[in-house]
């Protein structure tokens, strides 16, 4: 069974798929569907004219699919999206205080939960998203970037909680909050440096909340063996141990997660977590 995958913000390595395989992914804008722009929609019919004939060249031609199929898929997204509107409207909070929706990542999960809300028009059965917030690179500024970043990111989770809840859907729906790299435990008289270890959220109706999972080092000192230098912690619990629970809560068998996580052999059963451990049943 396919997945469809959309992303509003870039094309992010997570949802490539099996090339040939896999659908192609729909990138879409804080602002919804991007489509042509106002001079290109003037040489439209050019094209589409200019990539119609057939190419001896396997990657010409491919390259014309890919710029031809897009156009199509950009009108017909755009139109499937517009058919019904979201449940709580633009996702404005009371009257005296401002929309929740001024950040750009609250912009992206509206852009989500508009999908959603269309799904039956998209013949969706289980799709996966990306969204992107940036800023957490804290070198400098730490604490209230930090504080600004994690409001923002409060405010946009709860609207999109809120609207998936009146569209029925927020217990077949899971978050997962997810940096690629942690910091460094100590200051460097500004913020924090890169690091190894951090954390993972989860979040949805069907999480089994209110729990921290995973092994805390027990001893962060300087002469730790989990601290590699300079405060940064090796991790306890590997990547995949969250992905292979989400997976298997989303319907794949053990030998469909095994080739989706290829790294999972390299770890003792202890170390993952299955569905069970982050799932209600």
């Amino acid at each position: 069974e396919a997945f469809s995958a959309y992303s509003i913000s870039g094309s992010p390595k997570a949802l490539e798929g099996a090339p040939g395989v896999s659908r192609v992914a729909d990138v879409l804008s804080s602002k919804g569907i991007t489509g042509l722009s106002i001079i290109s929609r003037k040489i439209e019919s050019a094209i589409k004219a200019a990539h119609a004939p057939r190419s001896s060249s396997i990657y010409a031609e491919t390259f014309s699919d890919r710029v031809t199929s897009s156009i199509a898929r950009a009108k017909e997204l755009g139109a499937k999206l517009k058919r019904r509107g979201l449940m709580n409207g633009s996702w404005h909070l009371p009257a005296d205080s401002p929309s929740c929706c001024t950040s750009d990542i609250c912009m992206q999960l509206q852009q989500v939960a508009q999908i959603i809300m269309n799904r039956d028009t998209l013949e969706a059965k289980r799709d996966a998203f990306f969204v992107q917030q940036d800023g957490y690179d804290t070198h400098n500024n730490n604490l209230p970037r930090l504080k600004s970043l994690l409001d923002d990111l409060d405010e946009a989770l709860q609207c999109f909680a809120e609207e998936l809840k009146a569209q029925g859907v927020w217990d077949k729906t899971a978050i997962v909050l997810a940096s690629d790299f942690g910091r460094s435990l100590p200051s460097n008289g500004l913020g924090t440096d890169h690091g190894w270890a951090g954390n993972f959220f989860v979040v949805g109706g069907a999480v089994n909340g209110g729990q921290v999972l995973g092994e805390y080092p027990n001893d962060l000192t300087e002469h730790s063996p989990y601290n590699v230098e300079r405060g940064r912690i090796l991790p306890t619990v590997p990547w995949d141990a969250v992905w292979a629970a989400v997976a298997e809560w989303m319907g794949l068998n053990e030998n469909r997660i095994s080739k989706l996580l290829p790294n999972l052999s390299n770890f003792d059963r202890e170390k993952l977590f299955s569905r069970s451990d982050l799932f209600v049943q």
